[in-house]
């Protein structure tokens, strides 16, 4: 869990509108934990949400990659 990892706590999730990320708007409400979407049927705008989806991945792949583990992970 991020907070566990970083010592922080989430504040804010992006996402874009798709359902499984909507239905998590109750949880992250629950632990102060804003969530912003992008403007529906905005296609253009996914680009914004898979940017830093993929920096997320591509950062722990490298904290992978650093500590010496097995690609398997």
């Amino acid at each position: 869990m991020v907070e566990n990892q970083f010592s922080r706590k989430m504040k804010i999730f992006y996402s874009d509108n798709d359902g499984e990320f909507i239905k998590l708007r109750p949880i992250l409400a629950a632990r102060g934990i804003s969530h912003f979407t992008t403007a529906p049927h905005t296609p253009q705008q996914n680009g914004t949400v898979e940017r830093r989806h993929r920096h997320i991945v591509n950062t722990g792949m490298a904290l992978l990659h650093h500590a010496s583990a097995p690609s398997t992970y």
